[in-house]
C-alpha cells in the first residue's frame, strides 16, 4: 500500500481504537509509522486492506500488528480463492451430470452470484484455457463480482465471508 492508502487505513483504525497509546497525537504524529507500515505492505492492495482492517475492527480489542494486518489480508484473498474453488466444484458437479458449462450458466438464475461471476469473466467459453481451468480469471472475476456487489457474498465485511 501507499503512504496516502495507509493513511486512510490509520484513520479508520484510530477510530476503532481511540484510546490506544499507538495513536496518541493523531494523524499527524503517526508519519514514522504510517510509512513503516506501508514499506511492510507494499504489496496489499488497498481494497484488500480495507478488508482486513474491517476484519480486525470485528475481532481484536486492540490494534494490529503489522503481522496482524497481514494475516488478515491473506485471509481476505484466501477467501477469494476459496470462492473461486467452490464456484469451480459446482461446474465440475454439473459436468458429472452430463450437462455443459454453457447448460449451467443457462441454469443460473439473474442476479446469483455464479451468474455474475461466468458474465465477468467473458462467458462458459471463458472458464477453462485449453483443457485447464482458467482459474487466475475466474479468481479475478469472483474479486470484480464481490467488490462490486459485495451483498452476494456472505457479508460480515463489506465484501467477504470470514471467521
Amino acid at each position: 500500500m501507499t503512504n496516502k492508502e495507509m493513511t486512510e487505513i490509520f484513520s479508520v483504525m484510530l477510530l476503532a481504537w481511540p484510546n490506544a497509546e499507538t495513536f496518541r497525537g493523531g494523524i499527524a504524529k503517526l508519519a514514522p509509522t504510517i510509512k513503516l507500515w506501508a514499506a511492510c505492505t507494499q504489496d496489499i492492495d488497498f481494497w484488500t486492506g480495507q478488508q482486513a482492517v474491517t476484519r480486525l475492527c470485528k475481532v481484536s480489542k486492540y490494534p494490529p500488528s503489522i503481522a496482524e494486518f497481514r494475516e488478515q489480508a491473506e485471509a481476505v484473498q484466501r477467501a477469494i480463492k476459496d470462492e473461486a474453488r467452490h464456484l469451480i466444484d459446482r461446474i465440475k458437479l454439473h459436468n458429472y451430470l452430463g450437462k455443459s458449462d454453457e447448460d449451467y450458466f443457462a441454469s443460473l438464475r439473474e442476479g446469483s452470484f455464479d451468474k455474475a461471476v461466468i458474465a465477468r469473466l467473458g462467458g462458459p467459453p471463458r472458464l477453462t484455457t485449453g483443457r485447464l481451468w482458467n482459474i487466475e480469471g475466474i479468481e479475478a472475476a469472483c474479486r470484480a463480482v464481490i467488490q462490486d456487489r459485495p451483498a452476494l457474498v456472505g457479508g460480515i465485511a463489506p465484501a467477504l465471508p470470514g471467521k
